[in-house]
């Protein structure tokens, strides 16, 4: 055989062996980004509320909402940041149904007045998408209310605003036959494995950043589940959880972004706590960081197909959805006494009074 013939057989085996492996990449990828939707279906006259809707996902659901004719409201914890973001999402979609609203889901009295302002510019409500949220922060911190910070904020502030907002989303239903409240969630809902720790649910006595992370996530879960209970199986308003996926947005901003980095970044309440070390192996992992995670507008297509897809309604039912499909929480997340103990905590501590 001669070296030229060789050769191009070894270029043959070569370059077989370079698009085998990029075909991998792709494939892999496209597994680690979990399912799309695609559907279309027209909005109009729909009224959409979101909360943290002012970056990451809850931007890009607003996005999606507005894309498709949906009425949206911003909810957002600086007013001056939720307006930019309706103007980005405004220039992008075309919409002029979009309004910014102020929201500090560590407040009672802030989500009250919330709550009172939006009755004022709207008889019904659609869908409620709970989507704000915190992670990992540092050190214990509790919000105006004396409640631990994640849980507060990821769990029980959503809780009353969604009994704020119950009866609009009802009065929707009624004309619809489908309102939808969407209430995000995560995989990190494992951390909790030996479910709510209700002898210390302030993490008053040991507090762990992601622990009370992730006891928040289950809360998200058990509040869906009960609050479907309550609600009926056959009822027009219909409830899921969702997990994202692991994706690239602000709510690591106060375990990831070093403290220089936060004020310049413009991120609200960044702790920082990366030393520098930490960035330059940041740095050289930056790379499999960035093919394992998903962009915020992958990371939203879960709880975008859950607040819209015609072919889902009726049939949420108080389910956890991952990757645009029904999936199994863990054991934790199923425990009906857990839920509905931790449903009468969070009438008690905040005043939230449910009416189904």
């Amino acid at each position: 055989m001669t070296p030229l013939v060789m050769s191009a057989q070894f270029d043959r085996r070569t370059f077989g062996k370079v698009a085998g492996g990029a075909a991998a990449l792709v494939l892999g990828k496209k597994v680690l980004d979990g399912g799309d939707y695609t559907g279309t279906p027209d909005l109009t006259g729909q009224v959409a509320v979101v909360t943290g809707a002012n970056t990451g996902l809850g931007k890009e659901t607003c996005i999606r909402l507005a894309k498709l004719g949906a009425e949206v409201v911003l909810a957002s914890r600086s007013k001056e940041r939720g307006e930019k973001a309706e103007k980005e999402i405004r220039a992008l979609t075309g919409s002029d149904k979009l309004s910014t609203m102020e929201l500090d889901l560590a407040s009672l009295k802030s989500i009250e007045l919330f709550a009172s302002e939006l009755r004022s510019r709207h008889d019904k409500i659609d869908l409620l998408v709970n989507n704000a949220g915190v992670m990992a922060i540092p050190t214990r911190e509790e919000t105006k209310d004396g409640l631990e910070r994640q849980i507060g904020i990821n769990h029980f502030g959503h809780f009353h605003l969604t009994n704020l907002l119950l009866p609009q989303i009802k009065k929707a239903s009624e004309k619809s036959g489908d309102a939808r409240i969407i209430n995000l969630s995560s995989d990190a809902h494992l951390i909790a494995f030996n479910g709510m720790n209700f002898d210390d649910l302030q993490s008053k006595s040991s507090y762990d950043p992601w622990k009370a992370y992730g006891q928040s996530k289950l809360a998200n879960i058990l509040f869906t589940k009960e609050l479907q209970r309550r609600l009926g199986a056959d009822s027009p308003v219909s409830a899921a959880a969702v997990h994202p996926g692991v994706v690239r947005t602000e709510l690591g901003r106060n375990f990831f972004l070093p403290p220089e980095l936060c004020s310049s970044l413009g991120s609200v309440d960044c702790k920082g706590q990366l030393p520098p070390a930490a960035l330059v192996a940041g740095a050289v992992l930056l790379p499999l960081a960035v093919y394992t995670s998903r962009d915020p507008a992958q990371g939203a297509q879960t709880q975008v197909r859950c607040s819209v897809d015609p072919e889902l309604k009726g049939k949420l039912g108080g389910r956890y959805f991952r990757d645009c499909h029904e999936a199994a929480p863990s054991p934790a997340a199923q425990d009906a006494s857990a839920a509905l103990k931790l449903w009468e905590i969070s009438e008690e501590l905040t005043g939230s009074k449910f009416n189904v």
